[in-house]
């Protein structure tokens, strides 16, 4: 059962992250804060870095 009324919703802070070369599209959450989202992008778009990811877009976004 839902405990909440129509006019409440909760929203969640998600990251999203898109890589050309290779092609992939990953989404990380959720997040309680948009704080706790901007640090896993940092560290994971950081990691595909590494991995010789090239071309890579990373939003956050609450859904």
């Amino acid at each position: 059962m839902n405990s909440l009324s129509p006019q409440q919703s909760v929203l969640s802070w998600w990251v999203e992250i898109c890589t050309f070369v290779p092609q992939q599209t990953y989404h990380l959450g959720p997040f309680s804060s948009r704080e706790e989202a901007k640090l896993s992008r940092s560290t994971h778009v950081e990691a595909l870095f590494h991995k010789e990811t090239r071309d890579i877009v990373a939003l956050i976004k609450q859904l």
